[in-house]
């Protein structure tokens, strides 16, 4: 089924929170009127694509993350995410063209404590020339690869960059445990 504009747009703000929101805050969030957004989050939870477990508060649910164009994260997929990848696949971390850290990381779960301690001007560089979001497609994970370019045009220092991307891969780490327990 195809969504509207202003569908797509609340399953969006969903998604990108990773929390329940209150349609006021989405109202505002999206420059909507709040009985406009109200209408289509009942008509999304009609279709399965969002659900309240607090009154008042809305969350995406898998469906609803599948209509975005995520798969759902099985145990397969969330194994393959997180598997040791050989050397050569790892993603190697340098802080400029020909200046190699060496610094690499074979997993997610290695990339998510190396990027604590990496150095920043490694961070920026990679982010800015999107190195992050293509490594992440790489090893299968389009929805953690979205969420790192959600990152762009915010205006972040180094340390900063660094302590989102950290939080949005531990996030994920996280979640993907919940599904291998």
């Amino acid at each position: 089924m195809s969504l509207g504009k202003v569908k797509r747009d609340i399953l969006e703000e969903l998604w990108k929170e990773s929390a329940p929101l209150r349609a006021t805050d989405l109202s505002k969030r999206l420059n909507s009127k709040y009985q406009l957004v109200m209408m289509h989050i009942v008509e999304l939870e009609k279709m399965g694509y969002v659900e309240s477990t607090q009154k008042g508060y809305y969350s995406i649910t898998q469906p609803g993350r599948e209509a975005l164009g995520f798969p759902l994260l099985t145990v397969g997929f969330a194994k393959k995410i997180v598997s040791p990848l050989p050397l050569e696949k790892a993603f190697h971390f340098f802080t400029g063209i020909g200046n190699y850290t060496g610094t690499f990381a074979t997993s997610l779960q290695d990339f998510c404590e190396k990027i604590q301690t990496i150095d920043k001007r490694s961070v920026r560089f990679h982010f800015s020339r999107g190195d992050f979001e293509r490594w992440f497609e790489f090893i299968g994970d389009r929805e953690l690869a979205k969420k790192t370019s959600l990152l762009k045009g915010q205006n972040l220092s180094d340390e900063q960059l660094r302590q989102s991307l950290y939080e949005i891969v531990r996030n994920r780490c996280s979640e993907i445990k919940t599904i291998l327990v």
